[in-house]
Order: C-alpha cells, then sequence, then structure tokens
C-alpha cells in the first residue's frame, strides 16, 4: 500500500512493520521524482543499547527515480522520525508509528519566498555570526548573519506567519512572529548580564550549598551552586526575571528579580525554606481506600495512589491547608510541616 505525505499538517498516520525495510519515493507537488533529496529516518528514546547498536539514524539518497529504501529499522523501536530535505524544497518531517507494512510517498513542496532582516544589539550595532532560525514543516530552517549584520532565511514560503529565533553567545536569545516575505526583520538581541545569587537558610543564615536554579521557567537554563559559601554566578538579560530554586531539604522557592545593566553583577540574597512532608491516606464515608484524589498544600500536589495513600514532600514548614478534593468531594484541614518530619499518616475521610 502506497501513503501520501505531502507537505501539509493533515497528512494522514500511516504505520509500518517493526524490523522491516522502509521504502518509498521522493517527489514533488506534481508527482515527478526527485533525485538527490537526503531522506533520514531515526528513532526516537531508544535505549542505550540500541544506541549504541548505531540504530538510532538511518541516512540515505533518493536514486534517479526518486525512490529510496532503509533496511534494519530497530526491532525495538514504536515509532520512526522521517525527515526529507531536498535543494529548492521545504523540508519534510513527519512521524511515522511501526506496524502494518506501508510505502511512503513524500511529496515536497518548492522552497518560495524568504525572510530577511538584521541583527543588532541593544544599541543599535550590527551582530555578525548569529545564527537565525525558523522551523517550516517541523524541520529548521537557518542562516548566519553577515558581517553587517544582514540574514535572509530562504524557502518560508509566501505565506503565513513563523517565529524566527536569533541566538548569539553572550546574549539572550530573542524570538519574534513575523510574516512570510518581510524583508525588514529587525532582531534586537541584549548583551547578558551577571547576577550573583547567594542562597542562605531562612533560620540560621548558613550556606546552602548546593541547589538547582531555573530562570523564567526555562529547563534548559540552570545551574547547580556547589560552593560552601551558597553563592553562584549567573548570566541573564537586564529586566524583571523569575527564579525558580530547588534544593535538597528545602521547599521549592520562586523569587523575583531584577538584572540590572553595568560593570558590576546584580547580587541578590535569597532565603530558603527547610521542608518537611506530609502522608496520609484518602477514604470514602464507607472507610474505602479512594484513588485519584487531589491532595495540595503548601503549594506542592500530588493524586492519591490506588490504595488511597499519599505523600507530599518539599513543603516549606509552618501551617498550612491541606486541601483534597476527587469530583464534587472536597475537605479542608489544618496541617502544621516540621522541617525534616513527616506530619502524619492522616486519615482524609471523603463523603460522596
Amino acid at each position: 500500500a502506497w501513503v501520501d505525505l505531502r507537505s501539509v499538517s493533515e497528512a494522514p498516520p500511516l504505520t509500518l512493520a517493526r524490523g522491516a525495510t522502509v521504502a518509498g519515493v521522493v517527489q514533488d507537488e506534481r508527482g515527478l521524482a526527485l533525485a538527490g533529496a537526503r531522506v533520514v529516518l531515526s528513532v526516537p528514546s531508544l535505549s542505550t543499547r540500541a544506541a549504541s547498536a548505531g540504530d538510532e539514524t538511518r541516512s540515505v539518497l533518493s536514486g534517479d527515480d526518486g525512490r529510496f529504501e532503509v533496511a534494519g529499522i530497530a526491532g525495538s523501536a514504536s515509532r520512526v522520525v522521517v525527515t526529507v530535505r531536498a535543494r529548492g524544497f521545504l523540508p519534510l518531517r513527519r512521524v511515522v508509528d511501526l506496524g502494518s507494512s506501508a510505502k511512503l510517498v513524500l511529496a515536497l513542496a518548492r522552497a518560495e519566498g524568504e525572510v530577511s532582516g538584521l541583527v543588532v544589539d541593544e544599541r543599535g550595532l550590527p551582530l555578525a555570526d548569529a545564527t537565525v532560525s525558523a522551523r517550516i514543516g517541523g524541520v529548521a530552517v537557518s542562516a548566519s548573519s553577515s558581517s553587517a549584520g544582514r540574514f535572509t532565511l530562504e524557502g518560508v514560503g509566501r505565506r503565513g506567519v513563523l517565529v524566527v529565533e536569533a541566538r548569539k553567545d553572550g546574549f539572550a536569545a530573542f524570538r519574534k512572529q513575523v510574516r512570510a516575505g518581510e524583508r525588514a526583520v529587525m532582531m534586537r538581541l541584549e548583551r547578558l548580564q551577571s547576577l550573583h545569587l547567594v542562597l542562605v537558610d531562612h533560620r540560621t543564615g548558613a550556606a546552602v550549598t548546593r541547589a538547582r536554579v531555573a530562570i523564567d521557567g526555562a529547563a534548559a537554563r540552570h545551574v547547580t551552586a556547589t560552593t560552601a559559601q551558597g553563592a553562584l554566578l549567573l548570566r541573564a538579560a537586564r529586566g524583571q526575571h523569575r527564579l525558580t530554586i530547588q534544593a535538597p531539604g528545602y521547599a521549592r522557592t520562586v523569587a523575583r528579580v531584577r538584572v540590572d545593566d553595568g560593570p558590576l553583577p546584580t547580587r541578590e540574597r535569597i532565603e530558603l525554606k527547610a521542608a518537611g512532608s506530609v502522608s496520609g491516606i484518602v477514604t470514602d464515608s464507607n472507610g474505602q481506600p479512594l484513588a485519584g484524589a487531589r491532595v495540595s498544600a503548601g503549594g506542592v500536589s500530588t493524586r492519591s495512589a490506588n490504595d488511597g495513600t499519599f505523600t507530599l514532600g518539599g513543603i516549606a514548614e509552618g501551617h498550612h491547608a491541606l486541601v483534597v478534593e476527587r469530583g464534587s468531594a472536597h475537605h479542608t484541614a489544618g496541617v502544621s510541616v516540621l522541617a525534616g518530619q513527616t506530619t502524619g499518616p492522616l486519615r482524609v475521610q471523603l463523603g460522596n
């Protein structure tokens, strides 16, 4: 069976046999064969063993008749990612579930249209060697800015809105929505400033020597402090930022800081509250365990297990409202949490 995968979001789902050869043809939008297209099949979320065997990525070129064949798909894989690139055409990316046999028709749209503009710093001076990118058909299209800061992204289409991103070492990334065809896009990058944090215990003032800090909720932008003084140096653009701090034995802390522009680092001292935990069991009015009840206290939440039990960890010491909900049933009670200790086990009964 042949399944048509065109460069549109309505492409149908398809399946391929486990361990079977994946074959197909690359065409343009008129159905004419495209020779020399690069077809890459990758298997996501492989085990270490599979990855070491080299099964995670296979790459071939389509022949003169546009046909390609990739053998030896990992037998343990449940899906593959197919990416196709050809000069002068928009890239195509599709996720294919493994199941019944099928052949692929990969139809590429011609790469028409472009977006161009200028990359500058906060003073308006051009920035060279910045990477400017956008995602088309699930695949990144990128270009580097010239010595004059100019860039051109080709093959982004003539219609629609896309998100363009600019990055350069030492600067905060900048994203902007633009329309395909725009030729005067201004990408303004701000230099990263230094932020000096000191983390201490709110009771004793002792240094917190190990912590994980995320900036503005970005999981990739984190650091771990290991100095004896609980100090760490971050890099962030000037302005307001939201820090999420997690440290062993302490409650999750959210702090807002303002980073200033200047030769000296912005300094902030942040106090962390020691944490304890709450445990218990949720039952119905007949005393039978209730699974899936939402339990929350002190900004931490979980759901009761199949046997009705729950444990809430990382709660700041102090008095909190313990809220238990399941469907229309609701229960609230006060609970005291001590640092390094577990309050409970509590028994929470929900009515019908």
